[in-house]
């Protein structure tokens, strides 16, 4: 009678479990080569480049965007502050003040 905890069959289990393993090392290092390559190719699709500067395309968006807000909210509220009787401007400087408000506020969500 055979034992089934032979030499030869613990060497056999140990190669199966060492393919095994071999096939799944393959599995990710092809899935960390398709990451790193689509890594790359959006590295060079968010990067604007000029004469002498690369910048990251969504960084230079994401500022410009606050700069020009926070300069129209600096406006609005110099000119509510320094006119606050003349009724047509105000209308004017509040109605910017809430549209830029509105924009960086999240909506409200209601929970069910």
């Amino acid at each position: 009678m055979l034992n089934d905890m032979s030499p030869s069959s613990n060497i056999l289990i140990e190669t199966r479990e060492d393919l095994t393993i071999s096939k799944e090392n393959l599995l990710h290092i092809s899935n960390l080569d398709r990451i790193q390559e689509l890594e790359r190719k959006l590295a060079v699709e968010n990067t604007w480049s000029s004469c002498c500067i690369k910048t990251d395309k969504r960084a230079l968006i994401y500022f410009s965007q606050f700069g020009i807000s926070c300069s129209v909210i600096g406006l609005c509220m110099f000119n509510l502050i320094k006119y606050p009787d003349d009724c047509n401007s105000n209308n004017l400087y509040s109605g910017l003040l809430t549209f830029i408000l509105g924009v960086y506020l999240p909506n409200p969500k209601i929970s069910k």
